[in-house]
């Protein structure tokens, strides 16, 4: 037979295999959702809590029983034993009626949530009952938006082809003109010295400045030659 019995930690189950008494035990992990939720809604209750109340009541009323046990003692046999002494009984006798109630709570807690309050995995609340009630209308709705959707899905993966494609030529034409400016570069570098178009480019604006700022030079010794053959004419002139 196959129990399953709370451990200390609310989240381990521990099974035990029982013939007649407690055989070889092995630890599961438990989650505290599912079958929980589904037995404390439909009990009223946490199986578990319940479980845990109980073993508190019992273990105080045996603290309690014990105490009451102690006192009779000490009054009964006071004068012939040593109040530490009955108090160390006492403490002892607690101790180990204690440790054997844990001891048998465990199975009456295995019997209390493996069999009285156990539910069978197949037992569903009724929220999470599924939907049976059907309708013409309610499955032309439902055919109409799946439709649309999966027109939408074609529209969109037909989109995400397009865009691929067009990223490819893209990359295409990108890794063409990235060529190309490569091929210029080395044959500028070739032709004219210059690492790049940018600057050759650089270099001829700096000579284009230069030749202009040399034109500008020629044409002022041009006029200034030109002003003093006016002046020599004059003179020439004065003079006849």
């Amino acid at each position: 037979m196959q129990l399953i019995i709370l451990n200390k930690s609310p989240t381990l189950y521990t099974i035990y295999h029982i013939h007649g008494t407690k055989g070889e035990n092995t630890t599961i992990s438990y989650s505290s959702g599912g079958s929980t939720r589904i037995s404390s809604k439909l009990l009223g209750f946490a199986p578990l809590q319940l479980s845990d109340d109980l073993y508190n009541v019992f273990i105080t009323c045996l603290g309690q029983m014990i105490d009451k046990f102690g006192e009779k003692v000490m009054q009964k046999f006071e004068s012939r034993f040593p109040t530490e002494k009955i108090q160390s009984l006492t403490y002892y006798l607690k101790e180990k009626l204690e440790y054997r109630l844990s001891d048998m709570f465990d199975t009456f807690e295995a019997f209390l949530v493996g069999k009285v309050l156990y539910l069978h995995p197949s037992v569903v609340l009724e929220d999470d009952e599924p939907q049976l009630t059907y309708s013409q209308k309610t499955e032309k709705f439902t055919d109409k938006r799946i439709e649309k959707y999966k027109n939408r899905i074609i529209v969109l993966k037909s989109c995400i082809t397009k865009i691929e494609e067009e990223t490819a030529q893209i990359n295409s034409v990108l890794e063409t003109i990235r060529n190309m400016k490569n091929n210029i570069n080395q044959t500028v570098e070739k032709l004219c010295g210059s690492k790049s178009v940018d600057d050759l480019c650089r270099h001829v604006s700096e000579r284009n400045q230069r030749i202009k700022q040399l034109i500008s030079s020629l044409t002022s010794v041009e006029i200034s030659t030109d002003s003093n053959l006016q002046r020599q004419k004059r003179r020439i002139k004065q003079n006849n």
